[in-house]
């Protein structure tokens, strides 16, 4: 379940938020990301500048970062 970041780009979203290549994200703003699909159905449903809480595992912790959408 979730979907594992493979790569963080410099100057992102997820890198401002402090996610890190290795996380898996599990929840966006409370709502389970099973897999890539559903990750990608969630983000389309926000606009660009929208706070996001994300939901990540990391080294086995469940931790949660507020991340401002980017442009697409």
């Amino acid at each position: 379940e979730g979907v594992r970041v493979q790569q963080v780009m410099p100057a992102s979203a997820a890198e401002t938020a402090g996610i890190l290549s290795g996380d898996v994200i599990v929840a966006l703003d409370g709502e389970s990301v099973a897999d890539l699909r559903s990750f990608s159905a969630l983000l389309k449903a926000r606009n660009p500048g929208d706070p996001v809480e994300v939901t990540v595992l990391r080294d086995g912790e469940s931790r949660i970062v507020t991340a401002v959408l980017g442009a697409r």
